[in-house]
């Protein structure tokens, strides 16, 4: 990227009032060649002819090797507890709280402003509304502050939910409301994605596609893990029984879904005026009729080994009965009347919203299942007397109801309104039964039933489900997107490690309309720790905070260039971790960001992170004074790791990766210089694109910056043999030596004469 695109947060500055009514400057400095200071006038802040305070920005020239890269502009907070590192990176994302006003100090080229552009600057520094991006990370929990506004074009992509509802708000409040459920879904989701298109990068710190990530559907209304669960023809073939036995039930679990989604079509109440009744009713009146229906009911009424689902099986019955002890020698006779009672109740309906006569096509066998029922009442029953008297009730109204329906449908008659309601009361009262029963029989259509003594095998169909699809008005092209889904689920495993056909799942499913669908589907990662976990978070959460800025960017952003503010973002990390963090992660932020400009702030507790920092990069704050400090620590470069973090953490080298690697690079480099022999420069050495002044400054900033003395007097003994001014003032100096050795050599034998 071109520098003069560049922008750069240089400092910041905090307003804020105390007991008197000046005003009081704070300023925080980011970068070690700008600084920005208060100009004092006979001990008073200088104010210039517009009443605003006058600022200097100094510039110092302060040779800098980038970290990785472009990436040189990185700053690194440390402090005790409570010196208000995290306050920093807050009033960077969202400016001040009450009467405190947060000026950020931006540079391009030669050109200084502050921003936001106030219509009142109390500062001298030209404002103006261009920032760049803005994204800020953080592995800590903070404690709501009740601040929830965010600077235009800026993420706080902590919290996932903030990335979804950066598309859905335009003043990117955080508070936007969405399923907890979802947010964890959808963040496991991106960091799949993540994995797949950057895992030949991520590796360097874990190699998650290793680790595997179990598919799950979740719902109460899904099948449990059963013997009475037969295989798909498809799966027949697998010679593995786990994975026959897995890939079988999660195929039914998804089918489950498409049918529980039928079904919630099917039998809605939202809108009992467009209810489809006779539809409903010749559904019934075909399941009651089939040779089928005997095993249906039965298979509603299993207790043990249980195949259906809570709510289509004898456990949600009792939940809706709990005064009636339902049993398996009495729960098939239940069932049989449920559904009866409910084929009866769509008739009624039916009937009043078609306002047909007795001479309908359904009279007669509904008079026919009346009669059935009222004998059936006769029978020996495992009923108790109280059960059997408050059916008989029931079915008296219901007698009652269906003579005046028909000889009062049209007369309007006082009587047939007030049956109607007299049957509509008892209705309610066993409504739950009845249609939990009738979704149960729809649900179990889908299925080939085999009776089995006790038990009743169960065979999916898929064929019925894509046949209810279609009729319910879903697009082919939508269909054969929902086969692929099917395809690609056999190809899973209980622990999954194809990336590439979990991404294609994620994508396919992403083009569906059936929201149930996505709202079931559960993704977790396997055998990952929390640091491990932590730190895919964060690289997972920066790519999708940019692609959400980038598809919805407010005006007075510079698209170029992004502000990346990263609040202990070391926190969970094993200290290994830790001290690798700025060879390995920092390449991969760039990855991510490529072909952006990135300035980097982080702020940290570890001291390990500052022996891969150079001492410039690193600002101090202290609770005590109103300065920041970034001469709190000699040279932290390389210095051994048990100098700035004392702990038994188990360590491959004493001091950070980063540092490791440029001081090896250096020693190569300088015998390089020196031996003309050498096997030369490796191709991933930090020397190796560099130009020859480039490659001298470079080592030169790295032996000066190196903060252990014996590693420190070794280079510089290098550097000086590397570049002596002229190799012939060498040979001259040796020819020298040797004349003067020669000379010596005489006079000590003349002398001993």
């Amino acid at each position: 990227m071109v520098d003069e695109n560049k922008i750069i947060l240089v400092a910041l500055i905090e307003q804020t009032y105390g007991i008197s009514t000046e005003p009081i400057f704070k300023i925080i400095n980011f970068l070690p060649d700008f600084k920005v200071k208060k100009i004092h006038e006979n001990g008073l802040h200088k104010k210039n002819s517009q009443g605003q305070y006058c600022f200097d920005i100094i510039h110092k020239d302060v040779f800098q090797i980038p970290y990785v890269g472009d990436i040189k502009n990185l700053s690194v907070i440390v402090g005790e507890n409570g010196s208000g590192k995290t306050t920093i990176i807050n009033q960077i994302l969202r400016g001040g709280k009450g009467k405190s006003q947060i000026y950020l100090i931006f540079k391009q080229n030669d050109k200084f402003w502050t921003y936001p552009d106030l219509a009142q600057e109390s500062i001298s520094i030209p404002h103006c509304s261009t920032h760049p991006y803005i994204i800020k990370f953080s592995n800590a929990k903070e404690f709501p502050s009740g601040d929830i506004y965010i600077r235009s074009g800026a993420i706080d992509a902590s919290n996932y939910k903030n990335i979804i509802g950066f598309d859905k708000n335009d003043k990117n409040i955080i508070g936007f409301d969405k399923n907890d459920k979802i947010i964890i879904l959808k963040e496991t989701i991106n960091q799949i994605k993540f994995v797949e298109k950057f895992k030949h990068k991520i590796i360097e710190f874990v190699d998650y596609t290793q680790k595997g990530v179990n598919v799950t559907f979740e719902g109460n209304k899904l099948p449990n893990m059963s013997n009475q669960l037969l295989y798909l023809d498809k799966i027949e073939k697998l010679t593995n029984k786990i994975d026959r036995d897995f890939i079988n039930h999660k195929v039914v679990e998804y089918f489950s879904i498409l049918i529980n989604y039928i079904i919630d079509i099917e039998y809605s109440e939202k809108n009992r005026s467009q209810i489809k009744y006779e539809e409903l009713l010749n559904l019934h009146l075909n399941f009651r009729n089939n040779k089928n229906i005997q095993n249906q009911y039965q298979s509603i009424g299993i207790d043990s080994d249980r195949f259906l689902p809570y709510d289509y099986s004898i456990g949600g019955l009792r939940n809706d009965v709990s005064d009636i002890q339902l049993n398996d020698s009495n729960i098939k006779q239940w069932i049989e009347i449920w559904h009866t009672l409910y084929i009866i109740n769509l008739y009624f309906n039916y009937v009043v919203k078609s306002k047909v006569g007795r001479d309908n096509k359904y009279h007669e066998e509904i008079s026919t299942m009346l009669k059935e029922l009222e004998q059936k009442l006769q029978y020996n029953f495992n009923f108790s007397t109280n059960e059997i008297d408050e059916l008989k009730k029931q079915i008296e109204q219901i007698k009652v109801s269906y003579k005046e329906l028909e000889n009062g449908l049209f007369d309007q008659s006082t009587s047939y309104t007030q049956s109607l309601k007299k049957w509509d009361q008892v209705w309610q009262k066993i409504k739950a039964p009845c249609f939990r029963v009738a979704k149960a029989i729809s649900y179990t259509s889908y299925f080939e039933l085999t009776e089995h003594g006790y038990f009743v095998k169960h065979k999916l169909i898929p064929d019925r489900v894509w046949t209810k699809l279609k009729d319910n008005g879903i697009p082919s092209s939508e269909i054969e997107r929902l086969k692929d889904i099917e395809e690609l689920l056999y190809k899973l495993h209980e622990i999954n490690t194809d990336f590439k056909i979990l991404s294609e799942i994620i994508s396919t499913i992403s083009e569906i309309s059936i929201p149930e669908l996505e709202e079931s589907l559960q993704f977790r990662w396997i055998g990952l720790s929390s640091g491990e976990l932590g730190l895919l978070r964060s690289f997972a959460s920066l790519y999708s905070a940019k692609l959400a800025l980038q598809r919805k960017t407010p005006r007075g952003i510079d698209q170029e260039n992004f502000l990346i503010l990263l609040d202990e973002v070391d926190l969970g990390m094993h200290p290994e971790w830790q001290r690798k963090w700025v060879s390995t992660a920092l390449p991969i932020i760039e990855k991510i960001f490529d072909n952006k400009h990135l300035q980097i702030i982080i702020t940290t507790h570890s001291p390990i992170f500052l022996s891969d920092i150079y001492k410039e990069n690193i600002i101090y704050l202290s609770k005590e004074n109103t300065e920041y400090e970034n001469n709190k620590f000699n040279k932290t470069f390389g210095q051994n790791i048990y100098t700035l973090y004392k702990n038994s953490f188990f360590l491959n080298r004493l001091m950070g990766e980063y540092a490791y690697k440029s001081i090896e690079d250096t020693f190569e480099y300088l015998n390089f210089k020196i031996n003309s022999d050498s096997k030369g420069i490796r191709p991933e050495s930090l020397f190796k694109e560099l130009s020859d002044n480039l490659q001298k400054k470079t080592a030169q900033k790295i032996i000066e910056s190196v903060g252990e003395p014996i590693i420190a007097n070794q280079l510089q003994e290098l550097f000086n043999r590397a570049f002596l001014e002229n190799k012939d003032e060498i040979e001259e100096i040796k020819d020298k030596i040797a004349k003067l050795q020669e000379q010596l050599k005489q006079l000590e034998e003349d002398n001993s004469k």
